[in-house]
């Protein structure tokens, strides 16, 4: 489960940051590049994974979770690699008690 925290007044007055089709766009682009492309885990974000199962004790099933999530972030951007920022990124909608350790 992922928390959002509550936006603010000014959050929900502004325009809208992307076009709802462009999002629709960008997931379609990235279901085509992942049915194409074997997305893979690089050598610095296996590191940085096999970090993250030490550090804050993520467990098989977590780290599995957290591979797919960044394989999912780097299909959205295009990259035929997964990038430690892509790792971070997904290691950040891990719980907040989980990182903890």
């Amino acid at each position: 489960m992922l928390t959002v925290p509550r936006p603010r007044g000014e959050e929900l007055a502004a325009a809208p940051a992307e076009p709802s089709a462009d999002v629709r766009l960008r997931v379609l682009l990235a279901r085509e590049h992942l049915a194409v492309h074997d997305v893979v885990l690089g050598d610095a974000a296996a590191a940085l994974l096999t970090m993250a199962v030490e550090r804050v004790s993520l467990s098989a099933r977590a780290r599995a979770r957290s591979a797919r999530v960044a394989r999912t972030i780097a299909a959205l951007a295009g990259d035929a690699a997964i990038t430690p920022e892509h790792l971070a990124e997904a290691l950040s909608y891990r719980p907040p008690a989980e990182l903890t350790g």
